[in-house]
């Protein structure tokens, strides 16, 4: 069929353009550490007990560990090595979606589906800032493919992908990678109305895959914190989140994830509210159950959670994507042209809306280029209405090119401007490339794993002037700065660099006339003489 042509090529594109985020620096807080603790994996060896800057590390699974130590291994250590497992995993699951669509919808709305997923400003998040969140995403997509076959048809080899991905899942991020193919299956016995014990029997096999997958992290837990690590994995670290057993709390309210999953869906937020509202009460009508199973019990479980965090409902976003196709198949692919032009028309002014406020961000940056191709592209899009056979399909290519040109923008141009904000970075890539200074020789007061991460070594951390020696060089923000002269120390200064804490953006930052008072200073400083009377004042 000659649609599919267009929509491959844009999942080409679309793909390109999330490809220029693996040569993003690694962000604080969470990719720069993972990203530290991977590179000293590589180093030490040490694959089954995880360390944080030599500290025994009990927080999240292993696998993203292992996949980036292993491509530092073999590409060396750099941002993009760190980041490529991840990607191209984020891209095999799209196949997975594409197979699950297909399964219960026509084509096109496979292709709808995989296009909306892959243009959603989550999935672009995902894959330029890696976590845990998008193996998670990756694998449990590609289950609950494998467990619709296997509830559907028996098969073998069907029930083993599902126990393979459940338990490469499962060493993502833990039960959720267990626990949200569970969900799919409930909604798709509720929306059939009937339960099959023979199938669910013949599911249970997946268990052996699952354990098998598991047993290397297992048996590391068991080794570095006895029975605490297993418990910690298999219940404190998910489920005390909701119980609450689990120290971790933010204060979040029952809707936090909710209002973040209107805007992780963009641009496809008042499409996916309109599927929302016309499809629940047509529930039992739906060609399967497996896809709202897979999204609205998640939402509704992580709600309740004591801790959240955005990307938590990150997850999520393959199953609203096929929820939210499914019904602008069914409803919206008409043949009345309005409809078509109406929506080219708003995600035109929604893009360039976008363009000028990243121009206003970074004055005198707006590369005339991305606009010129913004407006090439449209043209291209809304160059379909004359063509009767594309008429279900501009309401998903039309949106997808216009904001793959926004996150082309963010890729190329946006995130470039700000990471040189994150000054931790440059420094360690200063100390590295120019200085090759020990890191034995140098302290840092807890700056970020970025400094480690980009110093390719981890730097101790001073708490009290007493940690210091002569000759020492210290990497330190202000304030810390301040006690230091209080204490007594001589120090010569080296350096200093702006900073900002890049992962909480504010408007006030993100405006050139007001930005300057929300930076910080990181100094590197030389320490000359301890317990000193002198005192040095500095500007």
């Amino acid at each position: 069929m000659r649609f599919a042509i267009f929509f491959q090529f844009t999942f080409f594109a679309l793909a390109l353009v999330a490809a220029i985020g693996l040569w993003v620096p690694v962000m604080d807080v969470d990719a720069s550490q993972y990203a530290a603790m991977a590179e000293r994996m590589s180093v030490s060896g040490e694959w089954l007990q995880l360390f944080d800057r030599g500290a025994p590390y009990l927080d999240k699974p292993p696998l993203l560990f292992w996949l980036s130590a292993l491509s530092f291994k073999i590409f060396g250590v750099s941002d993009w090595a760190y980041k490529l497992p991840s990607f191209l995993i984020s891209l095999g699951s799209c196949w997975g979606l594409f197979k699950l669509s297909q399964r219960y919808y026509p084509i096109a709305v496979a292709y709808g589906a995989v296009l909306m997923y892959m243009s959603c400003q989550g999935w672009m998040l995902m894959v330029n800032d890696v976590r845990t969140d998008l193996l998670l995403t990756s694998f449990v997509i590609l289950a609950v493919w494998q467990g619709a076959v296997a509830w559907d048809t028996g098969k073998r080899s069907a029930i083993l992908g599902l126990g393979i991905f459940v338990g490469f899942g499962m060493l993502s991020k833990g039960p959720l990678g267990l626990m949200i193919p569970v969900m799919a299956l409930l909604g798709e016995v509720v929306r059939s109305r009937s339960f099959y014990w023979q199938r669910f029997l013949k599911l249970t096999w997946a268990i052996i895959p699952i354990l098998l997958i598991l047993f290397p992290m297992c048996l590391g837990l068991w080794i570095q914190y006895g029975s605490e690590g297993l418990y910690f994995f298999f219940w404190k670290q998910s489920f005390g989140r909701i119980t609450g057993e689990s120290d971790w709390r933010n204060g979040a309210d029952s809707f936090f994830l909710t209002q973040n999953l209107l805007w992780a869906i963009l641009p496809w937020t008042f499409l996916f509210m309109g599927a929302l509202l016309f499809r629940v009460r047509n529930y039992f009508r739906q060609p399967e159950g497996w896809t709202s199973g897979a999204w609205i019990l998640p939402l509704l479980v992580l709600s309740s959670s004591h801790y959240q965090l955005p990307h938590y409902i990150f997850v999520t976003l393959p199953f609203v994507s096929l929820y939210t196709a499914g019904w602008m198949y069914e409803k919206l692919a008409i043949k009345k042209q309005g409809w078509m032009i109406a929506v080219g028309v708003l995600c035109g002014i929604g893009v360039m809306g976008m363009l000028v406020a990243y121009g206003f961000i970074f004055p005198g940056r707006l590369d005339i280029g991305l606009v010129i191709l913004f407006i090439i592209c449209m043209i291209w899009g809304l160059s379909y209405v004359r063509f009767k056979q594309f008429q279900y399909f501009r309401l998903w290519l039309i949106p997808a090119w216009g904001w793959g040109i926004v996150n082309l923008y963010v890729g190329g141009f946006f995130y470039p401007s700000l990471l040189p904000y994150q000054a931790s970075s440059n420094i360690g890539e200063w100390l590295r490339d120019q200085h090759k200074i020990n890191a034995a020789g140098i302290y840092q007061e807890g700056v970020s794993h970025s400094l480690d991460f980009a110093c390719r070594k981890t730097l101790p951390v001073w708490f009290t002037p007493k940690d210091l020696q002569v000759g020492k060089w210290v990497i330190t923000r202000d304030k810390p700065l301040r006690e230091l002269f209080r204490a007594g120390v001589k120090l010569k200064f080296k350096r200093c660099w702006k900073t900002y804490s890049v992962q909480l953006l504010s408007l006030p930052f993100l405006n050139p006339d007001t930005r300057n008072n929300f930076l910080d200073r990181l100094w590197i400083v030389e320490v000359e003489q301890v317990n000193s009377k002198q005192r040095i004042l500095y500007q």
